[in-house]
Parts: structure tokens; sequence; C-alpha cells
């Protein structure tokens, strides 16, 4: 099974390789925790709750040039939802991050790309 990203407005598919690797996914922690501060009597208190989303979810991989033309189109459109499957079947609600959504670098560069060029790409989303 591939990566897939679908537009939830459109029902729109891009499908990637399942090689395209979510990168951070182990950079989250699940635990909100505020910063310590201490009582007039010592103790200390500190608030700890789950967080419910905001997860950065990066990817990368090779992604053939008409797909990462979608996608940066995609990105361009306000308020946009899709979701994500990955190839273990886990699915997530995203939007592209704000944060340079995609970068995309020629594999092997060509004066005039094909629509089925690879590109060397960095997909950022956040769950919502």
């Amino acid at each position: 099974m591939n990566l897939t990203i679908i537009r939830n407005d459109t029902n729109d598919i891009v499908t990637l390789l399942k090689e395209v690797a979510w990168i951070n996914e182990f950079d989250w922690v699940k635990l909100a925790q505020s910063a310590p501060v201490h009582t007039l009597g010592g103790a200390v208190h500190v608030q700890q709750g789950k967080k419910l989303a905001g997860r950065s979810m990066v990817f990368e991989g090779w992604v053939r040039r008409d797909a990462v033309l979608t996608l940066q189109d995609w990105a361009a459109v306000e308020q946009l939802r899709f979701t994500v499957t990955l190839p273990d079947t886990r699915v997530f609600e995203v939007i592209f991050s704000s944060d340079n959504p995609i970068a995309a670098r020629p594999v092997r560069r060509q004066a005039v790309p094909d629509p089925e060029n690879w590109y060397r790409a960095t997909l950022r989303f956040m769950t919502i």
C-alpha cells in the first residue's frame, strides 16, 4: 500500500510511493506540560494535559513532478484539509504547515522537465 493524500473538499487523491518516509514520527510528545511554578510555600506546581492536535508530520522521499505541482497548488488554498493514509493504514486529518510546506529538487536536472520526472521532496503537514 502507498501513502495517499486526499483533498477533503474534492476527494482528489495524490498517491506517493510507500518509501516516502515520515521523518519526524517520534518527535511528538502527546503530553503537554506547563513551566514549573514555585509557590510561596516552596512547592512546585505543574499543569499537564494531553495534546489533541498540532502534531508535525514531515515526509521525505522521491515524488513525481506532477504530484509536486498538485501539492504546491493545494498548499496555496486557505483552510484546506486533507486525509493522509500511511502505508500501514493509519489515518490522519491534516493541513499544510505554514512554514515552507513543500520543498522539492529534481533528482536529475533537465532543461525541459517532464511531469513524470522524480524530485526529492519534503512535505510538511500538521494534524488537526
